[in-house]
């Protein structure tokens, strides 16, 4: 447990150390979850969703599961 708590202690003094140099230089410093990003494409998500469905409709009914409707 010690282990972890030294890592973790390690890991707040290189991100502090990160966030004052960003500040050193005017730069606003803010995690990856709150930066404005691109975004991801939606293709990739729809067309593994349609294979899911397509390959669950075309199971054998004694592999579905009951019913099946359900899962896609």
């Amino acid at each position: 447990m010690e282990l972890v708590h030294e890592q973790l202690r390690r890991l707040g003094a290189a991100a502090e150390s990160d966030i004052s140099l960003g500040r050193a230089v005017g730069r606003e410093v803010a995690p990856a979850w709150r930066r404005a990003t691109r975004g991801e494409h939606r293709l990739p998500v729809v067309l593994a969703i349609v294979a899911a469905i397509v390959l669950q409709l075309a199971l054998p009914s004694r592999l579905v599961i009951h019913p099946p409707w359900l899962l896609p």
